[in-house]
């Protein structure tokens, strides 16, 4: 029986082939239109987050557009611009006077530092012996390069300790110093004593203690934060409330 047209082998392959072109001509083209449908989407949703954005500074806008037609004549534009540069002018104004009063903040701060009180600050603390009298001696350095002028010192034993003090006396250590009659004076039990005297120099306040033997001791003062708690055997110091 004889072949029809279509069933032979070069005629199938032909029409194969032609269908093939066909597909691959019809590809690029639903490519391009994905793509545009792709594209199109992406240029939707940023022209809604644009017109999303105009609408906040537009109501952000409204405010200074309303300031600016009530204070200033011409158009709207006019106006606006009118308002800009008088902000402009104000926040320079700001800044100036910020920086003054931070100008003045700085010399209240120095004169409020200089206003201070001098305070003494622990230094050093040295014990040794001297005749069968321990000799306590205890050095400050003063928190500002100034005199800090009549110094009262105050010396406490223990009450129930067997010691007592037997003179409190400043040293050249620290500088010229003057004194009076009663710079020193001890309570009649000599287990507390006062010591008051005024250098003569910007220095550092030295002076010392000496007990009849070795002890602890409390020292509080006219130009002391914090009293110190001292333990002249172990030559441990403390400060104390």
């Amino acid at each position: 029986m004889a072949q029809a047209w279509y069933q032979k082998t070069g005629v199938q392959s032909a029409i194969a082939g032609g269908m093939f072109l066909i597909i691959a001509a019809m590809i690029p083209s639903v490519i391009e239109r994905f793509g545009l449908k792709k594209e199109n989407a992406e240029i939707k949703a940023d022209l809604s987050t644009a017109q999303a954005e105009v609408q906040r500074l537009e109501t952000l806008l409204t405010p200074f557009r309303t300031i600016a037609l009530e204070k200033y004549t011409g158009d709207e534009r006019e106006a606006l611009l009118k308002l800009a540069g008088r902000i402009n002018e104000l926040e320079g104004l700001n800044i100036e006077k910020t920086k003054e009063l931070e100008s003045l903040k700085e010399q209240l701060r120095k004169v409020s530092e200089q206003a201070k009180p001098v305070i003494l600050d622990f230094h050093s603390l040295e014990v040794s012996k001297d005749e069968g009298v321990v000799v306590t001696k205890i050095q400050f350095f003063p928190s500002k390069n100034e005199n800090p002028g009549a110094m009262v010192f105050l010396v406490q034993l223990p009450t129930e300790s067997n010691n007592e003090i037997v003179k409190i006396w400043p040293t050249l250590d620290g500088g010229g110093f003057s004194t009076g009659k009663d710079s020193f004076k001890a309570s009649e039990d000599k287990k507390a004593a006062r010591l008051a005297y005024q250098l003569m120099v910007v220095g550092r306040p030295t002076f010392e203690i000496r007990t009849t033997d070795f002890s602890k001791m409390k020292i509080s003062g006219s130009h002391l934060e914090k009293a110190l708690l001292i333990d002249n055997k172990t030559k441990r110091v403390q400060p104390v409330d």
